[in-house]
């Protein structure tokens, strides 16, 4: 029997359980007539069966969906276990599934777009990398899925980003105090408030030169190097960004910046 999700033919029968499941998507392949039509409405949205009927009717939801939300909700935890979107991921999911957009694609590589997707509608995007590592997902793949579900919720481009978020990302890998983040807290305000797009870009190395300024303005032994190998930006980088930087919280050269926090 062909899969009627991936359109696979390879299959395992589960003893235990009595089904035959999927060996490429992990679809229960449903062979009894009165199981073949289901409709669940949870959470005021329909979760259907592949065959997408409405006559009969279940106490859960279809073990293939059940399984591809379950990939969703490890890597979102292993990703952002302080975020609570664990709804919006299981929608994501449903609505997905339903438009025909995970068809043929594996598991893995579902879970990585759905989560990413949710993360960064949410204003607290992770990078491809970050979120395809969880799985070793294809990121070509994971970015196609992605555009799609761009296009059902009519959310081309995601574009807002919530700096105190990415920020904080960065802070977590020091762990150096509550004066260390309220410094780079304040120079992120300040850097926001004259920031002009046509001249610079944010980015990952935006924030790691933050906490670079923060520890200038603090005094601290926290060196250039150390923030590079923390934050994965090369320290040529952070200098250079430092330099162009600096001038929007009064400063002509970064050397200016040491011990005045109180400056800015």
């Amino acid at each position: 029997m062909v899969c009627p999700e991936c359109k696979g033919e390879n299959k395992h029968f589960n003893e235990r359980l009595g089904e035959s499941v999927c060996d490429d998507c992990g679809l229960v392949i449903v062979t009894e007539p009165f199981e073949q039509t289901v409709l669940l409405v949870q959470d005021g949205y329909a979760i259907h069966s592949i065959d997408n009927g409405v006559v009969g009717t279940t106490n859960d939801i279809p073990r293939h969906i059940k399984k591809g939300i379950h990939f969703c909700n490890m890597a979102l935890n292993a990703i952002a276990p302080q975020l609570n979107l664990k709804d919006r991921v299981a929608k994501v999911y449903v609505d997905a599934h339903n438009k025909n957009l995970l068809t043929s694609k594996s598991l893995e590589d579902r879970a990585s777009a759905v989560v990413y997707y949710v993360l960064k509608e949410n204003n607290t995007p992770f990078t491809m990398h970050e979120v395809c590592s969880e799985y070793s997902s294809n990121p070509k793949i994971v970015r196609n899925i992605v555009r799609k579900i761009n296009q059902v919720y009519g959310n081309r481009n995601c574009s807002i980003v919530n700096h105190d978020f990415s920020l904080g990302k960065e802070l977590n890998k020091f762990n150096l105090g509550l004066e260390f983040e309220n410094a780079c807290k304040k120079v992120l305000t300040k850097l926001e408030t004259d920031f002009d797009e046509q001249y610079f870009v944010r980015g990952k190395a935006y924030y790691a030169t933050i906490c670079w300024f923060a520890s200038l303005l603090l005094n601290s032994p926290l060196s250039q190097k150390e923030i590079s190998e923390k934050t994965g930006v090369p320290a040529q980088t952070i200098k250079v960004k430092g330099n162009e930087l600096c001038v929007l919280l009064g400063f002509k050269e970064t050397k200016q910046m040491k011990g005045k926090i109180n400056e800015v």
